[in-house]
C-alpha cells in the first residue's frame, strides 16, 4: 500500500497520509494484507492507541505531473 505523501496539521492535531490504489476495488485486499503482515502485527496496538478518530476521503488526481502522459 504505497504512501505518496504525509502531512501534519498542527492546528487541528491531525496527521494526514495519502495512499495510492489503482482502483477502489483493491482497497479491502490491500488493507487486509497490511494488517496481516508480520511488521504490522509486531506493532500490536501502538498505532491505534494514538488515534482519536479515523477519517477516510477518496480523492482523484485532476492534473498529471509535467512529463507524464
Amino acid at each position: 500500500m504505497p504512501i505518496s505523501a504525509t502531512f501534519v496539521n498542527a492546528d487541528r492535531n491531525e496527521f494526514i497520509w495519502i495512499r495510492n490504489f489503482n482502483s477502489a476495488e483493491e482497497i479491502p485486499a490491500k488493507e487486509a494484507a497490511y494488517f496481516a503482515s508480520d511488521e504490522r502485527k509486531a506493532l500490536g496496538d501502538k498505532p491505534t492507541s494514538h488515534l482519536a478518530k479515523i477519517e477516510v476521503k477518496v480523492i482523484e488526481t485532476v492534473l498529471q505531473p509535467a512529463g507524464v502522459a
